[in-house]
């Protein structure tokens, strides 16, 4: 939690992002992921949260068409060359 308060503080000081971004983003995704928090009804039903999530999951990997596409350019060198090795087709 203090890295994240951290990162937000240089944001902020940036003005490329705030804390209030920052929290706005983890609910955004929380309510898009987790059926208590989103419109979807899964009844209790592990099957059903499971396939949401994996339909989720895929509509995010849907905008990264491209071969580095989730893979940030802001990550360090050697986590970026670790990323992009495991995406598939990606032969090193």
């Amino acid at each position: 939690m203090l890295h994240i308060v951290f990162y937000a503080k240089i944001g902020s000081e940036t003005n490329d992002f705030d804390i209030k971004d920052v929290i706005d983003s983890i609910m955004q995704s929380l309510s898009a992921g987790i059926p208590c928090f989103g419109d979807v009804d899964v009844n209790g039903d592990p099957e059903k949260v499971k396939q949401n999530w994996e339909e989720i999951k895929q509509t995010e990997k849907d905008g990264n068409k491209t071969v580095l596409g989730g893979v940030p350019s802001s990550l360090p060198a050697l986590i970026k060359a670790n990323r992009i090795q495991k995406k598939p087709g990606c032969r090193i």
